[in-house]
């Protein structure tokens, strides 16, 4: 209804003022240009600089968050203005859509980068019917990311660094966003051996997984206090409680693929999409920003939905 629409429209229309506020942000402290310069990104690649907006990104006092949850939240206002776009004002929807598509770039996130691709494939799938606009939009939205690579530096080289890096733990100087996930990912995957069937209780893996990163001869997660997360809700719920949990929550999700499907509402069906791809890369569900969102957009899809089906 009426009433829906508007509420969709301000959430977009918020994000994009907020990530307007960021941008104005990372131009005052000249972090900006650094988008544009390749030999910045080059050194951050090989731990020899800092990444500076991500840094100012995850450092302004109001938002405070991982640049990944810059790239969901803007995700979903991409998302909503897209589907607002039917309803009138499209000027103004296509502006929305830009903001929040610049917002997705500069969180810097490649889970989130990746998704946004994704939801414009599905969405011309679901809500196009002609095979060849189908086509035309497949095409159009991955000659944009192959764009996006040759003409941002950041971008291009954020995912060259995923073939360049050897998959093995972090050793000493030599570590990057990717070898140090490895080692995220092997312990946990040595934490879950030890306690497969009922886990640790939620939040109570940290310490073995503290434990486990010592065993690296490196400085890359003592500097951050000697923890990193799984780094994948999945694998989370998996140490927290168990194979169990782990099943549970997989579960969940596909009953919530099942009831977005029934309902008919694509809207709601790739909004569960970008939450379970998101699920991979990020702890999303144990960040304030992350529950807060999720809690706010399902729940809302789903009241739509009934409104719409009866």
């Amino acid at each position: 209804g009426s009433e829906m629409c508007i509420r969709d429209r301000v959430y977009s229309l918020s994000t994009c003022m907020l990530i307007l506020v960021i941008l104005g942000y990372l131009t005052n402290v000249g972090a900006i240009s650094d988008l544009f310069d390749a030999e910045v990104y080059q050194n951050v690649s090989v731990n020899r600089g800092t990444d500076m907006v991500r840094f100012y990104i995850e450092h302004i006092g109001f938002i405070g968050e991982h640049p990944t949850y810059l790239g969901l939240l803007s995700l979903f206002s991409f998302l909503v203005s897209i589907y607002q776009y039917r309803f009138g004002k499209k000027v103004w929807m296509v502006i929305l859509m830009l903001i929040s598509t610049i917002g997705v770039l500069v969180s810097g996130s490649k889970m989130a980068i990746v998704t946004y691709v994704l939801i414009g494939i599905l969405i011309g799938f679901l809500l196009v019917k002609s095979r060849r606009k189908r086509v035309w939009i497949t095409l159009s939205i991955v000659g944009s990311f192959i764009l996006m690579f040759i003409l941002n530096p950041m971008i291009r080289l954020r995912y060259e660094q995923l073939l360049t890096t050897k998959f093995t733990p972090p050793t000493g100087l030599r570590y990057n966003s990717t070898n140090v996930r490895v080692g995220i990912f092997q312990c946990t995957k040595k934490v879950f051996q030890d306690a497969p069937i009922i886990g640790y209780g939620t939040g109570g893996y940290k310490d073995e997984m503290k434990e486990c990163y010592l065993t690296y001869d490196t400085d890359a997660y003592t500097k951050a206090g000697g923890y990193f997360n799984t780094h994948n809700q999945y694998l989370s719920y998996a140490l927290s409680n168990g194979i169990y949990g782990l099943v549970l929550f997989i579960g969940w999700i596909l009953f919530l693929y099942g009831i977005a499907i029934r309902s008919k509402e694509s809207l709601f069906i790739i909004a569960v999409f970008v939450f379970s791809i998101m699920f991979i890369t990020e702890n999303i569900l144990e960040r304030q920003t992350g529950v807060v969102l999720f809690s706010f957009v399902l729940p809302l899809l789903y009241i739509k939905s009934q409104k719409s089906h009866g």
